[in-house]
């Protein structure tokens, strides 16, 4: 018996809970998404290093993931303000982009995590959570596969991050 939704998409085979409680084979994909309607960094200290220094977006591939434009929603660095952004019309995969934010005399500096800190997203009426892997780095992008694990490709191939 399981909880019901629950998802092990690193099991071989992965499986999902049915809502009869009974283990079911699936496919895990991406993170799917229309409408994001908050983002969390709370669980995210490293992206937190001054005020509007860094910017976090998520996107659809499709986008060009600034955080003034072509995004899903942003957050600045130390800044609790969310920037909602455009709406699809049909739900597509996600990623996550960290980049310069909007204070210029920050510069461009480093973000420093550690393996398993986390953003929430909150989306189309539901919410996960996505975990980043440890890493000090400029600028990141991140690949959300369903389960909140990561990934430094849109196939899914190359982890940054599994879920726990």
């Amino acid at each position: 018996m399981c909880a019901p939704g629950k998802l092990e998409c690193d099991a071989q085979p992965p499986r999902r809970c049915g809502a009869d409680g009974r283990w079911q084979t699936t496919t895990c994909g991406p993170l799917l998404a229309a409408d994001v309607t908050g983002l969390d960094t709370t669980g995210l200290p490293g992206f937190n290093i001054g005020l509007r220094c860094k910017s976090l977006s998520v996107c659809s591939p499709g986008q060009g993931c600034i955080y003034y434009a072509e995004n899903l929603g942003s957050v600045q660095s130390s800044e609790t303000t969310y920037t909602d952004g455009s709406e699809l019309p049909q739900a597509a995969a996600t990623r996550v982009y960290i980049a310069t934010g909007a204070q210029s005399m920050c510069g461009n500096p480093a973000i420093t995590l550690t393996a398993a800190q986390k953003l929430l997203i909150a989306h189309d009426g539901q919410s996960h959570t996505v975990y980043f892997p440890a890493i000090t780095a400029t600028e990141l992008t991140l690949y959300i596969r369903e389960d909140g694990a990561t990934f430094y490709d849109a196939a899914l191939t190359n982890v940054a991050q599994r879920a726990p």
